[in-house]
């Protein structure tokens, strides 16, 4: 029996995901069209502000607050799918 690749593997997250590194870690977090809406929810359970809230900037910059939400959601994308915002702000 053949089998099916996962769906959305090997997607590319596109020209706009946000490569963060810090220190000796990086994480890639897509942008909102391709972030998996289990992932947006947990960015509006843990913050009370949809994800969209976060990337958004007319001046072309972001605050400390949206790093912080990308770092987070990258680390849940490179294997810690359970962290909670709560932790990550506290680390």
């Amino acid at each position: 029996m053949a089998k099916a690749p996962r769906p959305g593997a090997g997607r590319s997250p596109g020209p706009l995901a946000f490569h963060l590194r810090v220190r000796d870690e990086s994480w890639i977090v897509p942008p909102p069209g391709f972030l998996p809406i289990r992932e947006k929810i947990a960015v509006r359970m843990g913050t009370g502000l949809p994800y969209e809230a976060f990337i958004k900037s007319g001046e072309g910059t972001i605050g400390e607050d949206s790093l912080v939400v990308i770092w987070w959601l990258g680390r849940r994308a490179a294997g810690e799918p359970n962290l909670s915002f709560d932790q990550a702000v506290a680390q």
